[in-house]
Protein backbone atom coordinates (compact mmCIF):
# COMPACT_ATOMS: atom_id res chain seq x y z
CA UNK A 1 0.00 0.00 0.00
CA UNK A 2 1.54 3.47 -0.93
CA UNK A 3 2.07 5.83 1.55
CA UNK A 4 1.19 9.17 0.82
CA UNK A 5 3.08 12.26 2.22
CA UNK A 6 2.03 16.13 1.72
CA UNK A 7 5.57 18.29 2.32
CA UNK A 8 5.71 21.84 3.85
CA UNK A 9 8.95 23.99 4.70
CA UNK A 10 10.60 27.10 2.96
CA UNK A 11 12.54 26.91 0.60
CA UNK A 12 16.63 26.23 1.49
CA UNK A 13 15.30 24.07 4.13
CA UNK A 14 15.96 20.80 2.75
CA UNK A 15 12.73 20.21 1.33
CA UNK A 16 14.29 18.42 -1.82
CA UNK A 17 16.71 16.42 0.08
CA UNK A 18 14.10 14.52 2.35
CA UNK A 19 11.74 14.51 -1.25
CA UNK A 20 14.79 12.08 -2.28
CA UNK A 21 15.23 10.07 0.86
CA UNK A 22 11.83 9.97 0.61
CA UNK A 23 10.94 8.63 -3.10
CA UNK A 24 14.39 6.15 -2.88
CA UNK A 25 12.29 4.30 0.29
CA UNK A 26 9.83 3.13 -2.07
CA UNK A 27 6.19 2.54 -1.29
CA UNK A 28 6.05 6.61 -0.16
CA UNK A 29 4.32 8.89 -2.42
CA UNK A 30 5.43 12.71 -1.98
CA UNK A 31 3.33 15.68 -2.62
CA UNK A 32 5.44 18.90 -2.42
CA UNK A 33 3.20 21.11 -4.37
CA UNK A 34 -0.33 18.75 -5.10
CA UNK A 35 -2.88 19.71 -2.54
CA UNK A 36 -0.72 23.49 -2.18
CA UNK A 37 2.72 25.08 -2.53
CA UNK A 38 5.29 23.56 0.11
CA UNK A 39 5.96 27.07 1.44
CA UNK A 40 2.22 28.16 2.08
CA UNK A 41 -1.11 26.06 4.24
CA UNK A 42 -2.10 23.73 5.08
CA UNK A 43 -4.92 24.66 2.86
CA UNK A 44 -8.41 25.19 3.48
CA UNK A 45 -9.78 23.56 1.13
CA UNK A 46 -7.69 20.20 2.05
CA UNK A 47 -7.77 20.90 5.75
CA UNK A 48 -11.85 21.03 5.14
CA UNK A 49 -12.57 18.37 2.59
CA UNK A 50 -15.66 19.04 0.80
CA UNK A 51 -16.89 15.40 0.22
CA UNK A 52 -19.18 16.00 -2.38
CA UNK A 53 -16.60 16.87 -4.94
CA UNK A 54 -15.08 13.88 -7.06
CA UNK A 55 -11.64 12.87 -6.27
CA UNK A 56 -9.88 15.03 -9.24
CA UNK A 57 -11.93 18.57 -8.77
CA UNK A 58 -10.80 17.67 -4.60
CA UNK A 59 -7.00 17.59 -5.46
CA UNK A 60 -7.34 20.36 -8.00
CA UNK A 61 -9.27 22.88 -5.44
CA UNK A 62 -6.40 22.09 -2.70
CA UNK A 63 -3.81 22.45 -5.02
CA UNK A 64 -4.82 25.57 -6.47
CA UNK A 65 -6.43 27.28 -3.66
CA UNK A 66 -2.80 28.08 -1.97
CA UNK A 67 -0.43 27.25 -5.08
CA UNK A 68 2.68 26.91 -5.79
CA UNK A 69 4.48 29.45 -8.49
CA UNK A 70 5.61 26.75 -10.50
CA UNK A 71 1.54 24.93 -10.59
CA UNK A 72 0.01 25.23 -13.95
CA UNK A 73 -2.61 23.29 -14.71
CA UNK A 74 -2.90 24.29 -18.26
CA UNK A 75 -0.15 22.06 -18.67
CA UNK A 76 -0.71 18.97 -19.62
CA UNK A 77 1.70 17.16 -17.99
CA UNK A 78 0.68 18.42 -14.44
CA UNK A 79 -2.94 18.35 -15.07
CA UNK A 80 -1.86 14.03 -16.28
CA UNK A 81 -0.42 13.81 -13.03
CA UNK A 82 -3.18 14.92 -10.81
CA UNK A 83 -5.67 12.39 -13.41
CA UNK A 84 -3.11 9.66 -12.10
CA UNK A 85 -3.10 10.45 -8.26
CA UNK A 86 -6.25 12.21 -7.50
CA UNK A 87 -7.89 8.64 -6.38
CA UNK A 88 -5.59 7.51 -3.83
CA UNK A 89 -4.84 11.39 -3.16
CA UNK A 90 -8.88 11.75 -2.18
CA UNK A 91 -8.54 8.89 -0.32
CA UNK A 92 -5.73 9.64 2.02
CA UNK A 93 -7.35 12.93 2.86
CA UNK A 94 -10.70 11.69 3.92
CA UNK A 95 -9.56 8.45 5.60
CA UNK A 96 -7.00 10.25 7.52
CA UNK A 97 -4.33 8.49 6.27
CA UNK A 98 -2.26 11.56 4.88
CA UNK A 99 0.96 11.68 6.95
CA UNK A 100 2.55 15.36 6.80
CA UNK A 101 6.46 16.44 6.98
CA UNK A 102 8.17 19.67 7.64
CA UNK A 103 11.48 20.64 6.88
CA UNK A 104 13.07 23.18 9.59
CA UNK A 105 16.53 25.06 9.29
CA UNK A 106 18.17 26.83 11.92
CA UNK A 107 16.89 30.61 11.45
CA UNK A 108 20.62 31.81 11.25
CA UNK A 109 21.46 29.02 8.64
CA UNK A 110 18.84 29.92 6.99
CA UNK A 111 19.09 33.54 6.52
CA UNK A 112 22.84 33.52 6.13
CA UNK A 113 21.51 31.02 2.31
CA UNK A 114 18.82 33.53 1.78
CA UNK A 115 21.18 36.81 1.73
CA UNK A 116 24.13 34.55 -0.16
CA UNK A 117 21.75 33.75 -3.10
CA UNK A 118 20.62 37.36 -3.44
CA UNK A 119 24.14 38.87 -2.96
CA UNK A 120 23.28 40.89 0.13
CA UNK A 121 25.73 39.59 2.61
CA UNK A 122 27.52 42.14 4.72
CA UNK A 123 31.06 43.07 2.63
CA UNK A 124 34.30 43.56 4.21
CA UNK A 125 36.85 46.35 4.90
CA UNK A 126 40.09 45.99 3.70
CA UNK A 127 41.09 44.95 7.41
CA UNK A 128 38.53 41.88 7.63
CA UNK A 129 36.12 44.18 9.62
CA UNK A 130 32.43 44.08 8.53
CA UNK A 131 31.21 47.26 7.50
CA UNK A 132 27.77 49.03 8.20
CA UNK A 133 24.67 46.60 7.46
CA UNK A 134 22.45 48.64 4.63
CA UNK A 135 18.75 49.82 5.37
CA UNK A 136 18.46 47.31 2.07
CA UNK A 137 20.02 44.50 4.20
CA UNK A 138 18.32 45.07 7.36
CA UNK A 139 14.97 45.16 5.50
CA UNK A 140 15.79 41.86 3.68
CA UNK A 141 16.57 40.08 7.32
CA UNK A 142 13.79 41.14 8.88
CA UNK A 143 11.29 40.33 5.88
CA UNK A 144 12.98 37.22 6.15
CA UNK A 145 12.76 36.73 9.99
CA UNK A 146 8.84 37.56 9.82
CA UNK A 147 8.17 34.77 7.29
CA UNK A 148 9.77 32.41 9.35
CA UNK A 149 8.01 33.24 12.46
CA UNK A 150 4.51 33.18 10.53
CA UNK A 151 5.42 29.87 8.34
CA UNK A 152 6.71 27.76 11.57
CA UNK A 153 3.95 29.35 13.88
CA UNK A 154 1.53 27.85 11.63
CA UNK A 155 3.33 24.32 11.01
CA UNK A 156 3.91 24.15 14.88
CA UNK A 157 -0.16 24.75 15.29
CA UNK A 158 -0.61 22.40 12.54
CA UNK A 159 1.85 19.71 14.64
CA UNK A 160 -0.05 20.77 17.92
CA UNK A 161 -3.07 19.53 16.15
CA UNK A 162 -2.49 16.70 14.41
CA UNK A 163 0.85 14.88 16.88
CA UNK A 164 0.05 11.44 15.72
CA UNK A 165 0.30 13.05 11.38
CA UNK A 166 3.22 15.37 11.52
CA UNK A 167 6.82 15.22 11.73
CA UNK A 168 9.64 18.09 11.74
CA UNK A 169 12.89 16.96 10.26
CA UNK A 170 16.02 19.35 10.62
CA UNK A 171 18.28 20.39 7.97
CA UNK A 172 21.00 19.75 10.02
CA UNK A 173 20.09 16.10 10.37
CA UNK A 174 20.09 15.68 6.84
CA UNK A 175 23.56 17.29 6.57
CA UNK A 176 24.79 13.83 8.60
CA UNK A 177 26.08 10.96 6.39
CA UNK A 178 23.58 9.00 5.60
CA UNK A 179 21.03 10.21 7.77
CA UNK A 180 18.91 8.41 9.96
CA UNK A 181 15.48 9.65 10.32
CA UNK A 182 13.65 7.49 13.18
CA UNK A 183 11.27 9.33 14.36
CA UNK A 184 9.74 9.74 10.44
CA UNK A 185 9.99 5.96 10.25
CA UNK A 186 7.81 5.52 13.00
CA UNK A 187 5.40 7.66 11.75
CA UNK A 188 5.29 6.10 8.38
CA UNK A 189 6.04 2.63 9.24
CA UNK A 190 8.54 1.67 6.75
CA UNK A 191 12.62 1.90 6.53
CA UNK A 192 14.04 4.77 4.87
CA UNK A 193 17.00 5.01 2.26
CA UNK A 194 20.23 6.25 3.46
CA UNK A 195 21.46 8.78 1.54
CA UNK A 196 25.27 10.02 1.75
CA UNK A 197 24.79 13.77 1.04
CA UNK A 198 28.05 14.50 0.01
CA UNK A 199 27.39 12.46 -2.95
CA UNK A 200 23.75 12.76 -3.84
CA UNK A 201 22.56 16.23 -3.24
CA UNK A 202 19.06 17.05 -4.17
CA UNK A 203 18.50 20.13 -6.65
CA UNK A 204 15.43 21.90 -7.15
CA UNK A 205 12.57 19.82 -8.90
CA UNK A 206 10.24 21.99 -10.51
CA UNK A 207 6.85 19.43 -9.74
CA UNK A 208 5.62 17.03 -8.20
CA UNK A 209 5.64 14.99 -11.04
CA UNK A 210 9.16 15.52 -12.57
CA UNK A 211 12.23 13.18 -10.44
CA UNK A 212 14.82 14.98 -7.98
CA UNK A 213 17.63 15.12 -9.80
CA UNK A 214 21.37 15.34 -7.78
CA UNK A 215 24.71 16.28 -8.22
CA UNK A 216 27.72 16.41 -5.39
CA UNK A 217 27.04 18.46 -2.37
CA UNK A 218 27.97 21.60 -3.27
CA UNK A 219 31.24 23.53 -1.42
CA UNK A 220 29.48 25.77 0.08
CA UNK A 221 27.14 23.33 2.41
CA UNK A 222 30.63 22.46 4.58
CA UNK A 223 30.06 26.30 6.27
CA UNK A 224 26.63 25.01 7.48
CA UNK A 225 27.84 22.10 8.69
CA UNK A 226 30.99 23.28 10.52
CA UNK A 227 28.90 26.48 11.25
CA UNK A 228 31.72 28.88 9.65
CA UNK A 229 29.03 30.84 7.92
CA UNK A 230 28.48 32.50 11.03
CA UNK A 231 31.41 34.88 10.64
CA UNK A 232 29.85 35.84 6.55
CA UNK A 233 27.06 37.51 8.69
CA UNK A 234 28.54 39.46 11.38
CA UNK A 235 27.86 40.71 14.64
CA UNK A 236 25.26 43.25 13.33
CA UNK A 237 23.27 40.68 11.21
CA UNK A 238 23.67 38.15 14.11
CA UNK A 239 22.02 40.86 16.59
CA UNK A 240 19.05 41.75 13.93
CA UNK A 241 18.23 37.82 13.47
CA UNK A 242 18.27 37.33 17.39
CA UNK A 243 15.77 40.23 18.17
CA UNK A 244 13.79 39.15 14.88
CA UNK A 245 12.77 35.53 15.29
CA UNK A 246 10.90 34.25 18.31
CA UNK A 247 12.38 31.71 19.63
CA UNK A 248 10.83 29.74 22.55
CA UNK A 249 9.31 26.76 20.62
CA UNK A 250 12.34 26.80 18.19
CA UNK A 251 14.17 25.12 21.06
CA UNK A 252 12.46 21.60 20.69
CA UNK A 253 14.97 21.62 17.47
CA UNK A 254 17.84 22.63 19.08
CA UNK A 255 17.72 26.13 18.13
CA UNK A 256 18.86 29.16 20.76
CA UNK A 257 19.47 32.53 20.40
CA UNK A 258 22.81 34.03 19.89
CA UNK A 259 23.86 36.48 22.68
CA UNK A 260 27.16 38.24 23.51
CA UNK A 261 28.24 38.30 27.13
CA UNK A 262 25.54 36.69 28.83
CA UNK A 263 24.53 33.29 30.32
CA UNK A 264 26.18 30.92 27.96
CA UNK A 265 23.78 27.46 27.01
CA UNK A 266 26.11 26.21 24.43
CA UNK A 267 29.06 27.47 22.75
CA UNK A 268 28.51 27.21 18.37
CA UNK A 269 31.28 28.85 17.09
CA UNK A 270 34.99 28.88 19.12
CA UNK A 271 37.46 29.61 16.11
CA UNK A 272 37.98 33.34 14.53
CA UNK A 273 37.95 33.96 10.93
CA UNK A 274 39.34 37.72 10.44
CA UNK A 275 40.12 40.84 12.55
CA UNK A 276 36.45 41.40 12.63
CA UNK A 277 35.30 38.20 14.53
CA UNK A 278 34.22 37.33 17.82
CA UNK A 279 33.30 34.69 19.33
CA UNK A 280 29.67 34.13 19.63
CA UNK A 281 27.63 31.74 22.25
CA UNK A 282 23.77 30.53 21.98
CA UNK A 283 22.09 31.52 25.48
CA UNK A 284 18.44 30.92 26.73
CA UNK A 285 16.24 33.84 27.50
CA UNK A 286 12.82 34.42 29.11
CA UNK A 287 12.26 37.65 27.89
CA UNK A 288 11.59 36.65 24.38
CA UNK A 289 7.74 37.23 22.83
CA UNK A 290 5.88 34.44 22.75
CA UNK A 291 6.35 32.13 19.44
CA UNK A 292 2.53 33.47 18.14
CA UNK A 293 2.52 36.79 19.17
CA UNK A 294 2.43 38.22 15.77
CA UNK A 295 -0.63 37.29 12.97
CA UNK A 296 -0.51 34.12 11.60
CA UNK A 297 -1.01 34.61 7.54
CA UNK A 298 0.48 32.86 5.23
CA UNK A 299 0.81 34.04 1.63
Amino acid sequence: MVQFVKQYGLPGTGTNQLRLILQESGGIEVLMHVLGDKAQGPSGAMMNADTSLEPLEFVKRATLELSAPTTNLADSSQLAWLQRIAPATHAAVLGNTLKFVVSVRDPYSWIHQTLKATNMLPSLNENGTHRPVTLLQKQLVVSACRLYNECYGQWLLFRDSYPQRVQFVRFETLLRNAAVLPALEQLLTTRLARIDPRAQWATRAAWDHLSVSTTQQPDYVRSYVDQSYLSELGLDVIELITRSIEWPRLSDFGYLPIRNGTQVSRRVHTSTSGPGWQKLERTESSSLPPLYSLPISVR
